[in-house]
């Protein structure tokens, strides 16, 4: 029965340190991405607005 329950420990430590992995790297890649999300959709709105303003009659810029 030793044998057993050390080889259930061990597997059970396997599968708790992959599921710690794959968590942990799940949770550290988030932020990045809604930062950069964030940043384009500043970017895209400050380049539509660039063009909606060099895009007016000239009359109406100023």
């Amino acid at each position: 029965m030793g044998n057993y329950q050390l080889l259930t420990f061990i597997l059970a430590a396997i599968i708790i340190g992959v599921a710690f992995v794959l968590g942990v790297e799940a949770f550290r890649d988030t932020p990045f991405n809604q930062q950069e999300q964030e940043i384009r959709g500043m970017l895209l709105d400050a380049a539509m607005r660039a063009q909606a303003y060099y895009r007016r009659p000239v009359q109406m810029a100023r």
